[in-house]
């Protein structure tokens, strides 16, 4: 199993959140916020956080 290496210096991503719902409002819905939260305690540069409101089948099928 990977161990992280400590010798090795941070280096933080850059992370955007996209909150996706078709049955919530922003207001609601909490999870990007906690995310984000935990993203920028751990070190990362999250320069974009979003919510969007729309119909799952309008999001392309992969």
């Amino acid at each position: 199993m990977s161990r992280i290496d400590e010798t090795r210096p941070f280096i933080a991503v850059r992370i955007a959140v996209l909150t996706v719902s078709d049955t919530r409002s922003l207001a609601e819905d909490k999870s990007g916020d906690l995310l984000a939260s935990r993203l920028i305690e751990a070190g990362t540069h999250l320069p974009l956080v979003k919510f969007a409101q729309t119909m799952l089948t309008q999001l392309p099928q992969r």
